[in-house]
C-alpha cells in the first residue's frame, strides 16, 4: 500500500525488451519475458520503471504486464521508448516517458508513431524523428525528454557547435539529463547558467540521472547486456506515480538521490511511525502515520497543535509532559510505536537525542544571540566553546590578513587607505576570474586611422608616378633625351 507521506522510490527508466533487436541488430542478449522482469524488479525494489525499445513501443510486454499488475505490491510501468533523434547530420539518443499507464493510451501512442514512420516510408532500421516531429506526433501529450549527454549518442553530438540551443530546448523541456559523468555535470551547469539571470544562477539544481539501459533482463540488474557490471540505482522521493518524477526533476537537490547518497541518509536510526489515540471502549479517535523525515502540524490558534506535542510527550520516556493536559488521560488511551517496536505500545524508547524548543525559545536562541542557552539545552556546551574558539581564532587571521593587504596596497599607491577596509564577494570573484576586459583607446585608433588613409593617399600617388615614368621610357622622346644625353656626357670627357 501506498505511504500517506514521500518515501525514497527505486527508478529504472531505460530497460529494453528483445523487441529492440527488430530495429538494431543484436540488441539484445538472452530471451526476453515480462515474469522475469517482474520478479527481477520486485527483487531490487524498483518502485517505478518503463520499458524503452529503440524507436519502437511493444505493446504485448506492456500488455501482459498490466493484466496482472497489482498497484500494491508491483512495481509502477510509465510508457517509454528511446528515439533516435536527427540533428543536421548527427543523431543522438533520448527517452520519452509519457503519463501513461493503461493499455488503451499506449495503443493511441503507438498507433500515431507507427503512422508516422509510415508516412515516412521508413524502415525499422532506418527509423529516426526530428525534434519538431516529436512535438507534432505528440503535441499535448504530457512526457518528459530525457536525453543522453557525455557519452555515445549524446546531445552535445547533436548540437556540436550550438550547444546553446540545445541548452535552451531543455529548459524550455523541464528535461533531465541522463549518462551524464559527474565530472561533466559542473560543465553542464555553467553552460545552463549562461542563459539564466543572474539570481538564478550558481544554483546547482538540474536532474541528472542514471539508468540501467539494461538489454539482458535475465541478467538485471545488470548494465547493458551485461558486460559492464551493475548497475547504481537512482532514487527520487515522494509517491509511486509521475507526478514524482515531475517534482523530482523541479527540484532534484533535495529529490533525487544516488545510491551513495541513499545509503547516507538512510542509515538505521529510530523514528515513530503511528499513533492511535483511542477512547475508553478501545474505539479510534484518530490514527496519525509519520514521515521518517520531516513532519510539519500547520493549524489555526487553539486547533490543538499544543495538543498534539503533549500527547507525544507522553508517549516517549525521555519527554516532559505538561501537567495542564493531565485531563486527557482520563477519558484517553495513547499507543504509540517506533520503528524499533514490533506492535502498538503505551510508551516507547527512542534512542536518538531529542530537542524540545518552543516559540520562545527560537526567539532567545536566534534574534537575541543567546545560543550558549541552546547549547546548554542540547547538552552541547563543550562543541559550543570549541566552535566559539575556532570562530575568534579565524576572525584574528582574516583580520591580519586585512592589515597585510592594507600595508601592500599602501605601499603600492600613493594614497590612504580607509580605517576598515570591506572586500564584497563579487569583487574576490573578479580579481580571481580567468576573464580578461580590454578598454578601447577610440581617440587614439582614429589617428592610427587617418595615418593609414595618408598612406593610401601616397601609395596611389606613387603608383601613378611609376605608371607615368614607364610610359615615359617608353616615349621617343625619351630615347631622343637619352641620346643627347650620352652625347654630352662624352663631350664633357674629351674637354
Amino acid at each position: 500500500m501506498d505511504k500517506k507521506y514521500s518515501v525514497w522510490q527505486k527508478i529504472d527508466l531505460h530497460i529494453h525488451t528483445d523487441l529492440s533487436k527488430k530495429i538494431k541488430d543484436n540488441d539484445y542478449k538472452g530471451s526476453f519475458s515480462v515474469k522475469t522482469l517482474r520478479e527481477k524488479l520486485k527483487d531490487q525494489g524498483v518502485k517505478i520503471f518503463s520499458l524503452t525499445d529503440h524507436n519502437i513501443i511493444n505493446i504485448d510486454a506492456y500488455k501482459e504486464y498490466y493484466e496482472t499488475y497489482n498497484p500494491e505490491t508491483d512495481p509502477l510501468l510509465l510508457l517509454g521508448l528511446e528515439l533516435d533523434i536527427e540533428r543536421g547530420r548527427k543523431t543522438y539518443h533520448a527517452l520519452l516517458i509519457f503519463n501513461y499507464s493503461d493499455t488503451e493510451s499506449i495503443e493511441n501512442v503507438n498507433k500515431r508513431l507507427e503512422d508516422k514512420f509510415d508516412e515516412e516510408s521508413l524502415s525499422f532500421k532506418e527509423r529516426k524523428l526530428s525534434l519538431d516531429e516529436i512535438t507534432q506526433i505528440f503535441p499535448e501529450d504530457d512526457f518528459f525528454f530525457i536525453p543522453h549527454a557525455g557519452r555515445t549518442k549524446s546531445i552535445i553530438d547533436g548540437y556540436e557547435g550550438k550547444i546553446e540551443e540545445a541548452q535552451k530546448m531543455l529548459i524550455l523541456f523541464q528535461s533531465p539529463l541522463e549518462k551524464v559523468p559527474e565530472k561533466r555535470r559542473q560543465v553542464f551547469n555553467s553552460n545552463f547558467d549562461r542563459f539564466l539571470k543572474e539570481p538564478f544562477r550558481n544554483k546547482d539544481d538540474y536532474a541528472y540521472l542514471e539508468f540501467s539501459d539494461n538489454h539482458n533482463i535475465e541478467e538485471y540488474p545488470c548494465k547493458h547486456k551485461g558486460d559492464k557490471g551493475d548497475h547504481e540505482f537512482y532514487y527520487i522521493k515522494g509517491s509511486k506515480n509521475y507526478e514524482t518524477l515531475r517534482l523530482a526533476f523541479i527540484d532534484p537537490n533535495s529529490r533525487i538521490k544516488s545510491s551513495v547518497e541513499y545509503k547516507v541518509i538512510s542509515q538505521t536510526r529510530n523514528s515513530i511511525e503511528t499513533l492511535d489515540i483511542k477512547s475508553s471502549h478501545h474505539s479510534i479517535v484518530v490514527s496519525l502515520d509519520f514521515s521518517p523525515h520531516l513532519n510539519v502540524i500547520i493549524g489555526g490558534r487553539s486547533s490543538g497543535k499544543s495538543l498534539l506535542m503533549d500527547i507525544l510527550k507522553r508517549c516517549i520516556d525521555q519527554l516532559n509532559k505538561d501537567s495542564k493536559y493531565d485531563y486527557i488521560e482520563e477519558g484517553l488511551e495513547l499507543y504509540i510505536k517506533s520503528k524499533f517496536d514490533a506492535s502498538l505500545v503505551n510508551k516507547t524508547s527512542v534512542d536518538t537525542s531529542i530537542i524540545q524548543i518552543n516559540q520562545g525559545d527560537i526567539v532567545n536562541f536566534f534574534e537575541k544571540n543567546k545560543l550558549e542557552d541552546l547549547a546548554k539545552k542540547t547538552d552541547t556546551l563543550g562543541q559550543y566553546a570549541e566552535a566559539k574558539e575556532e570562530f575568534r581564532t579565524n576572525k584574528v587571521k582574516l583580520e591580519d590578513l586585512i592589515n597585510e593587504l592594507q600595508k601592500v596596497y599602501s605601499e603600492a599607491f600613493d594614497i590612504d587607505v580607509p580605517k576598515k577596509l570591506i572586500i564584497h564577494q563579487h569583487s574576490i570573484e573578479k580579481y580571481l576570474s580567468s576573464e580578461y576586459l580590454f578598454k578601447v583607446d577610440i581617440p587614439h585608433i582614429e589617428k592610427i586611422h587617418e595615418r593609414i588613409d595618408t598612406l593610401t593617399n601616397n601609395e596611389s600617388l606613387l603608383v601613378a608616378l611609376l605608371d607615368n615614368l614607364e610610359k615615359f621610357e617608353q616615349s621617343d622622346f625619351f630615347s631622343l633625351t637619352l641620346e643627347k644625353g650620352v652625347e654630352t656626357i662624352q663631350n664633357i670627357a674629351e674637354i
